[in-house]
């Protein structure tokens, strides 16, 4: 948690010489009081929200994006880019890439929901692409798309812990070791070596979830008759 309050942190940007936005200032903030290594804390409620239930619509990203963001740290949450007025105009790069307008955010996010849906009934069929590699993909689609004025890495990775949830699976983070890479490969044209990060870091994480459910029941069946 950050020592500075909100309006510190907005003093600080004029500091620098430069009067900030709102949507940049708080944007600067959310990474400080949400970095990469508080995903795990963030998206247990995840579990809760998860036991709704249903296809994935437009208001269930929405919450995901506050659980992403966080309860009452930011103004911006559950709205989708342009429907506050901020930044009408301005182009957003995430990487090599040009992100869509604002303009064309609903349309796209409809095709993006549309896609998902179809996507997630082939593996619950027993088809389609698999769970990491949707996973990761999805992961990639709504990140270019980057739907939300911020938080849109936080959004994407809490997308991807639902699904996980979704189908049985624990919710992973991005090890230390993989962080620089996450970042970097993200914003390449080419997306095979992210999504290959992605289904390593996935089985990477439900791999030794499942060793430490191992390794504690081992020491439960240990103990379970000692005086």
């Amino acid at each position: 948690m950050s020592k500075y309050s909100n309006d510190e942190h907005l003093e600080k940007e004029e500091y620098r010489g430069q009067e900030a936005d709102l949507s940049t200032a708080h944007e600067k903030l959310q990474k400080e009081l949400s970095p990469l290594e508080n995903d795990a804390t963030t998206f247990k409620q995840l579990e809760i929200f998860n036991k709704k239930g249903g296809k994935f619509d437009e208001q269930m990203l929405r919450e995901l994006h506050k659980i992403a963001l966080g309860a009452g740290t930011n103004i911006y949450g559950g709205i989708f880019r342009g429907e506050s007025g901020e930044n009408p105009g301005g182009t957003i790069r995430v990487g090599d890439h040009i992100a869509p307008t604002n303009g064309q955010v609903p349309s796209l996010l409809k095709k993006f929901i549309n896609w998902l849906n179809e996507e997630e009934q082939k593996i619950g069929n027993g088809e389609g692409m698999g769970l990491q590699n949707l996973a990761g993909e999805a992961h990639v689609r709504f990140s270019l798309l980057h739907p939300y004025g911020n938080g849109n890495g936080r959004a994407c990775r809490a997308l991807v812990n639902l699904l996980m949830l979704r189908h049985g699976r624990t919710q992973f983070v991005i090890p230390e070791e993989f962080r620089q890479q996450y970042n970097l490969y993200l914003g390449k044209t080419d997306q095979t070596d992210f999504l290959k990060l992605m289904a390593r870091c996935v089985q990477n994480y439900t791999g030794r979830k499942r060793r430490d459910r191992d390794r504690e029941k081992r020491l439960r069946e240990r103990t379970r008759f000692r005086v």
